[in-house]
């Protein structure tokens, strides 16, 4: 695995949950904030090419099924959204970061522990085909 800078260890956060709906909205994943890559809590970048290709693969799929914490299914993305400087651009948006937004349906057990705070951010499971080094 690639050496990836400590100072840049972040996590994503839930933005909103809309009880009503039963919806979790939040960053699936983040590529850059204010311009610099975004690292995850384990230290991984993704490329906001690298996630545009990894939505359209998911949104083409056809489960959308979502995992409590990578274990038993939970739910489904019922929204995503992938926002990058382009598209932002093309669509008047101003972002000060890049990557995807989500709004996951859970199970109500697992939309308990959004609402309580248990839960406080997203998890996206993946798996890295191969390791490019990008400057």
């Amino acid at each position: 695995m690639p050496e990836t800078p400590e100072r840049s260890k972040k996590f994503v956060k839930v933005e909103d949950i809309n009880l009503d709906l039963g919806l979790v909205f939040g960053r699936a994943m983040v590529c850059t904030v204010g311009g610099e890559p975004y690292f995850d809590t384990d230290l991984q970048h993704i490329p906001s090419e690298t996630m545009l290709k990894a939505a359209v693969d998911f949104a083409s799929s056809a489960q959308h099924v979502t995992k409590d914490m990578h274990d038993s299914p939970s739910g489904a993305a019922v929204f995503m959204f992938p926002l990058t400087n382009q598209i932002a651009k093309a669509f008047g948006i101003e972002a000060s970061w890049e990557g995807l937004m989500v709004a996951y349906k859970p199970e109500p057990a697992v939309l308990a522990k959004f609402v309580s705070g248990e839960y406080t951010g997203f998890s996206c499971g993946g798996s890295i085909v191969e390791w490019e080094d990008v400057a």
